[in-house]
């Protein structure tokens, strides 16, 4: 499933990069299997 940074920002107060929010949420047992970065 991909999720966008900013709509999980809509939800969760974040300071993180995308890196350090991967590694939070791979370490709580949830897997990143990458992160893309899109300029829009």
């Amino acid at each position: 499933m991909k999720i966008s940074l900013n709509w999980l920002k809509d939800y969760v107060d974040l300071e993180l990069t995308p890196e350090k929010i991967g590694e939070i949420l791979t370490s709580t047992g949830l897997e990143v299997e990458s992160i893309e970065k899109r300029n829009i």
